[in-house]
């Protein structure tokens, strides 16, 4: 049922779906983050979140 629904919706609607997804999956990994590290600041929490999301290996220091 869910192929059946995507597929019948525009490329459009698909990449707002995508995103909608990707926003949701970031929010997630932000409360996970700010659970683990509760002393962290928002700073630090949004650096994790990129590290996560796109490097497998810690950030360099010169990356905000």
């Amino acid at each position: 049922m869910q192929i059946k629904i995507v597929r019948s919706m525009s490329v459009e609607q698909r990449l707002e779906l995508a995103f909608e997804m990707s926003m949701t999956c970031r929010e997630l990994m932000r409360a996970g983050v700010r659970h683990q590290y509760p002393d962290w600041s928002e700073a630090q929490v949004a650096r994790e979140v990129q590290r996560r999301a796109f490097s497998p290996q810690p950030l360099p220091d010169w990356v905000r």
